[in-house]
């Protein structure tokens, strides 16, 4: 893990994942230089972070590597930069009557992802290995797109040898990419939450390597029933959403990553509802526990895939004074 620093008085910032990874790949190799997005320049041997473009007065920042293991990197874990993942506010969706072109009453899935199925007429026949390479190439595209070409293309050739590997191995390179902090997961589930079609070719692959995983028979032992944790940040018209969905069945169409840890749920300071969800042992399609594959695995994260359906149990105010939750939401998967 990597960080930089601007002068003694300021805090560490720490590089994304993504970013970390491509400095540690010119460190191993011996290496100086790595450019980084934004005109920056770390120069791993001078210890520099540089900004190409700034002005003649403004030094460059220190950087430093620490070990996994070392408490600055321990606290670390608690970073402002995952709350997006662990407390973005999901919006619930209503699919029971679904008047697209799926004609898919009681949808339970992901339309991007079945509309990318529907489009790709030789998916049967298609080696995984091909999919992975139209994943790899649209995410390199969406990644220049919104400039982040030099971590796009790091991703791209980090992950091509895994297209000749088995589907097992590509399964595990996409969970773990997913897991990475890095533009990448917030650009997918944005555009799973969107149904954003006009990105159904660049990362229509990349999701529905990402669904297909729950079905794979080699990951059927990371199958996951039991209670989850999740936290969010709702103002009181989402809340009361839920309060008026009490009993009714609901879906989020992103990705969903929760936590076997109620205390790693409640830890990001902003979050003002906990979700406390129950999965049943008869969902066997909706989670799996992704720890053992995550770039992350202090997180224990159970992953819960796009669009699966949930029982919103009940709603109600959070007794506890220990942290800023004010409201507890109670769901079921079954």
């Amino acid at each position: 893990m990597w960080q930089w620093r601007q002068s003694h008085q300021q805090p560490w910032q720490t590089y994304s994942d993504i970013e970390s990874s491509m400095i540690e790949d010119v460190y191993n190799h011996g290496g100086q230089r790595v450019e980084l997005e934004n005109n920056v320049l770390v120069d791993v041997k001078k210890g520099l972070h540089i900004v190409a473009d700034s002005k003649k007065n403004d030094k460059p920042a220190e950087i430093r590597r620490l070990s996994l293991d070392c408490e600055d990197a321990k606290a670390y874990r608690n970073r402002a930069e995952r709350n997006d993942r662990f407390t973005l506010p999901p919006q619930i969706m209503d699919n029971t009557n679904d008047s697209s072109s799926l004609g898919a009453g009681n949808w339970n899935g992901s339309r991007l992802v079945f509309e990318w199925q529907m489009r790709c007429s030789n998916l049967e026949s298609l080696p995984n290995g091909d999919i992975m390479r139209q994943a790899l190439d649209g995410i390199q595209i969406e990644g220049k797109a919104i400039g982040q070409a030099k971590q796009a293309q790091w991703i791209a050739d980090h992950w091509i040898p895994v297209t000749k590997e088995s589907f097992e191995n590509i399964c595990r390179a996409c969970i773990h990419l997913y897991t990475m902090e890095s533009f990448l997961y917030r650009l997918v589930n944005a555009t799973l939450r969107n149904n954003d079609f006009s990105k159904i070719d660049t990362l229509g692959p990349f999701c529905y390597l990402l669904f297909q995983f729950n079905f794979a028979p080699e990951y059927q032992n990371l199958r996951f029933s039991g209670r989850v944790y999740r936290s969010a940040e709702l103002t009181p018209a989402m809340v009361n959403e839920y309060k008026q969905a009490v009993g009714k069945v609901r879906s989020w169409l992103g990705l969903t990553s929760t936590s076997r840890q109620r205390t790693i749920a409640e830890s990001f300071c902003a979050a003002t509802v906990l979700f406390i969800i129950d999965i049943q042992e008869t969902a066997t399609d909706a989670a799996r526990l992704i720890a053992s594959l995550s770039a992350h695995p202090y997180e224990d994260e159970v992953l819960i895939r796009a669009g699966r359906h949930f029982t919103i149990d009940r709603v109600e105010p959070n007794k506890s004074s220990n942290n800023n939750i004010n409201t507890l939401i109670y769901l079921t998967i079954e």
